[in-house]
């Protein structure tokens, strides 16, 4: 099956990569042929989303568009055999269906049926104001960094040091030390490493 799938104003090798994953991830049992532009558009998305990360002084496009992508079709390859094997077997419901009938024959909404002590409104970890609080520190934090920490910061959110100095070209010395300075930046936020 062909795509129909058209990415205008996107570089020919990126485009390339993408479809090349698709159409090797349609080879996997857990998708079909009729997968195809689907899964061309959610590695697409991701490429889109690292975009801003992609640094032509390091590597080139398609090495960048290579790893990235490549990353997203193993994730959806492990998220489609979890689902198989009943990982995802959850189905989303509304709070304030009714789940049954009392003894005097009037419906219970299910938001009646959860205690506090079930976690629904635990009180464990940080109150709103203080997520609040923690959110408008990290956010300083990140604009105080310089622009080649803030990428690193952004990257470190789903790479290991390992991988970002591979892909960098450079030792895990130079990363950790990078790290090291972050975290001198965040206790200056009032943020703690």
């Amino acid at each position: 099956m062909m795509s129909r799938n058209q990415y205008h104003g996107v570089p020919p090798e990126a485009v390339a990569v993408v479809r090349y994953w698709a159409r090797k991830l349609t080879q996997h049992p857990s998708f079909t042929p009729a997968d195809l532009e689907d899964l061309e558009q959610e590695l697409m998305m991701d490429l889109h989303s690292r975009m801003p990360t992609f640094n032509p002084e390091l590597s080139n496009l398609s090495s960048f568009a290579s790893m990235a992508v490549s990353r997203r079709a193993y994730r959806l390859i492990e998220d489609a055999t979890t689902a198989k094997a009943g990982g995802h077997d959850l189905q989303m419901i509304s709070l304030n269906t009714m789940v049954f009938s009392d003894w005097q024959g009037e419906g219970v909404m299910l938001l009646e049926t959860i205690s506090d002590a079930q976690g629904l409104w635990c009180h464990h970890g940080p109150s709103w104001h203080e997520v609040i609080d923690i959110r408008i520190d990290f956010a300083k934090f990140l604009n105080l960094l310089p622009r080649k920490l803030f990428t690193l910061a952004t990257r470190l959110i789903e790479e290991t040091a390992a991988e970002i100095a591979r892909s960098r070209h450079v030792s895990q010395a130079a990363i950790h030390y990078a790290i090291r300075r972050m975290c001198r930046i965040s206790s200056r936020c009032g943020l703690r490493s």
